[in-house]
């Protein structure tokens, strides 16, 4: 099932006292969840292991016969099973009667069940998750109940309404042109598939059409940021009844879109869809994410009503009182709250006397104070709704970590963000070798990208486009580049994708595709040009790296490597190359980069540079400070500050606007860019916020431009939301 909210999440199940039916199917991504209740004093009864690889369906002939089967494990009482029983209910009791159902409940069992009793398969991946989940007391309990009964939840802790549907079935001889039945799809109700077979016959013939337009007209919310609907990969992969589609970026989101606005335009306009307008517009995103969104539609008034009386239902979701009690983000809160608000006060003021001591420019230390004084609450607000998505993420890394083969003691990032949720407002501090804002200690601003939007769901990112490349076309005077950037529009055109071009073009590239490996290469290329910009020699960017430096992680950097040499050089001759093998053929690779044209551009004019550093002993930067060498800075550590100062300096206006304007939340400093949502949830309000900014990045340009006397920096803010969606 598919949660409220555009989540696209499968609700896992764990056991918990609940009003249900003595029998009652819930129907899962892969399966259903089969649960039995007494109706007398309202417990469920049953275990994980009754997840079952079935299909459910009502039953036609009143013959319970397989459901007695499937359940027969389940005779005798199992409470160790229980996560949470209301202090005001009784003993969970069973009684010796034979299973009564008032209600025409019939697993249709796989055709490979055998005859005698045993417990249902659970040795798939979905349903080991499933199970893990259970026994880990981490999931819920989800109930079919009418909306009505949500008031009466006094004997029910924690409870929380999920927008959903039953799952039912047609009887059989629905069709009047055959005795056959006619299959249902899960979470369907027979009135709903009634309306859309009689007025989209398209749509409700392919079963992931129809299941795509159930998830847009029930399950969907309009993002708030755009007031268009999500359709993204998570949700595509379960509508098409694959899960891991998703992490595997297979889900063809556009596809599916795209096939629903034909069908849909043909059953609207009786299948002559050439001269009607589309019933919806689907829109790409601009970075790339496997995501899309569509506009809000109507569908024929009687199919509309049909989906109003289907939202009429509900699904209800208990919260065990044990749901993640073995993790705790406020456990760091040690102390009475006194003490916790001098230690807050005691590490604002550690970080606000780097500014001092490294005699920072009067406006950057304004600009951190008032990063400093942002209301706590709104990012305690902000860190408890995110709670358990940025648990589940964490727990997701401890996987991938285990796979790898690592010893875990604790959960991944369970220290930082206990110690977060302490200090909630993100600290900056200065460094003595730029003048960047850096996240001081734990730091909302310092956890990964998926953690942050976690925390920040309804926020915009914003940041400069290529910022460093803009930088160095304006700084060392280099207008070739700044004809390439103004001519960088999207994703059709990029750093990235020209230097992608280029490899394919020197090289064999027999591998290479740009619609499936371009994200692939991107991080290689990236390390590249950062490595260029931050004075790596010559013979290392040829290596695409230097596997023996301190912050280079050797492993990755190999298998960077060895992805780069099959894509653009194919199979080695040897079937396990050794590393220097890896290396030698990655130098092939790197010495292409290297030939062309803006690199050859940029690594000229960064020598020129370094050498003028080196000859005056330093270089004055943007706030008309002279930046000296010494023995423990060396040329490019200079050059370095240098670049990322003139970045601050552009940026600073963004920064002011956005703190100075009421009608705008800051969420975020992130050195190119900034975090930030206006206190209207509103599209509008989203499109004027990300204007302003805009406007206050030109400012920035322009005060670079008259300080330093160079051609304008070639950028913009971009949002990582996707401008389309905002426009």
């Amino acid at each position: 099932m598919i949660s409220a909210g555009g989540d696209a999440e499968v609700l896992r199940v764990a056991w918990a006292p609940s009003p249900i039916s003595p029998s009652t199917v819930l129907q899962f991504s892969r399966g259903p969840l089969l649960a039995r209740a007494h109706a007398s004093c309202r417990k469920l009864q049953a275990r994980p292991v009754e997840i079952a690889e079935a299909t459910a369906t009502f039953c036609e002939d009143d013959d319970f016969g397989p459901l007695e089967t499937l359940l027969s494990p389940l005779r005798e009482p199992k409470t160790h099973g229980l996560l949470h029983r209301p202090a005001n209910s009784t003993s969970l009791s069973h009684s010796p009667t034979p299973l009564f159902l008032s209600s025409t409940y019939l697993p249709e069992i796989l055709s490979d069940l055998p005859p005698t009793p045993r417990l249902p398969s659970a040795n798939t991946p979905h349903v080991r998750k499933v199970l893990k989940e259970i026994q880990n007391r981490k999931s819920l309990l989800v109930t079919p109940i009418e909306r009505e009964w949500a008031a009466a939840t006094e004997d029910v802790p924690d409870v929380k309404l999920v927008r959903a549907w039953k799952h039912q079935t047609l009887p059989s001889g629905r069709s009047p042109s055959g005795p056959q039945g006619v299959s249902i799809p899960p979470n369907v109700t027979e009135g709903l598939y009634r309306k859309i077979e009689d007025h989209l016959p398209q749509v409700a013939a392919d079963p992931e059409l129809r299941r795509a337009l159930v998830y847009l007209k029930m399950v969907a919310r309009p993002d708030p940021r755009s007031g268009y609907l999500p359709f993204h990969e998570t949700a595509v992969a379960h509508i098409r009844g694959a899960p891991s589609l998703a992490d595997r970026n297979e889900a063809r989101v556009y596809d599916l879109a795209e096939r629903l606005q034909e069908a849909v335009a043909r059953d609207m306009s009786s299948g002559d869809a050439s001269n009607s307008p589309p019933p919806f517009h689907v829109i790409r995103h601009t970075k790339g994410q496997n995501c899309v969104q569509i506009t809000p539609f109507t569908v024929p008034e009687p199919l509309e009503e049909a989906f109003s009386e289907e939202a009429r239902r509900a699904l209800l979701a208990i919260t065990t009182g044990d749901l993640r009690a073995t993790v705790n983000l406020e456990s760091g809160n040690k102390g009475r709250p006194e003490r916790r608000q001098k230690r807050r006060k005691k590490r604002r003021r550690k970080a606000e006397q780097t500014g001092e001591r490294l005699d920072v420019p009067d406006r950057v230390q304004r600009l951190q104070k008032e990063l400093h004084d942002l209301p706590l609450g709104r990012f305690r607000s902000n860190l408890k709704s995110a709670k358990d998505k940025l648990l589940s993420l964490a727990e997701d890394r401890a996987e991938e970590q285990l796979g790898a083969g690592a010893v875990l003691e604790r959960l991944p990032y369970l220290g930082q963000l206990r110690a977060i949720a302490d200090v909630s407002v993100p600290l900056y501090k200065f460094t003595g070798s730029t003048l960047r804002l850096t996240p001081a200690g734990p730091s909302l601003a310092a956890l990964p990208k998926k953690m942050r939007r976690a925390v920040f769901s309804d926020y915009l990112e914003v940041d400069m486009s290529s910022a460093q490349l803009a930088l160095a076309g304006s700084l060392w005077k280099f207008p070739a580049l700044r004809d390439f950037l103004r001519e960088c529009t999207g994703q059709d055109k990029s750093w990235w994708t020209e230097l992608a071009r280029h490899l394919a073009e020197e090289l064999p590239a027999p591998h290479y595709d740009p619609d499936k490996h371009l994200k692939v290469v991107k991080g290689t290329l990236k390390g590249f040009t950062y490595g260029l910009f931050f004075g790596m020699q010559r013979r290392n960017l040829r290596r695409l790296g230097n596997p023996k430096a301190p912050s280079t992680d050797a492993e990755r950097y190999y298998e960077s490597a060895r992805k780069m040499n099959l894509l653009f050089l194919g199979e080695a001759r040897v079937p396990r190359p050794k590393e220097r093998v890896i290396q030698a053929r990655a130098g092939k690779v790197g010495s292409a980069l290297l030939s062309h044209p803006l690199i050859e551009g940029l690594l000229r004019r960064r020598d020129q540079r370094l050498h003028r550093i080196r000859k005056n002993g330093g270089i004055t930067d943007c706030f008309g400070r002279f930046v000296t060498t010494g023995e423990d800075r060396d040329p490019k550590s200079v050059l370095a500050e240098h670049m990322q100062n003139a970045e601050l300096r552009v940026m600073m206006p963004v920064g002011e606007t956005v703190l100075s304007n009421p009608e705008l939340k800051f969420g975020l400093w992130q050195h190119d860019g900034v975090t930030i949502a206006p206190r209207r949830r509103k599209p509008w309000a989203y499109r004027q916020t990300l204007e302003e900014t805009r406007e206050a990045l030109q400012r920035g340009r322009k005060g670079l431009d008259e300080e330093m006397g160079v051609p304008p920096i070639e950028t913009e803010l971009t949002v990582d939301y996707g401008d389309e969606f905002l426009s």
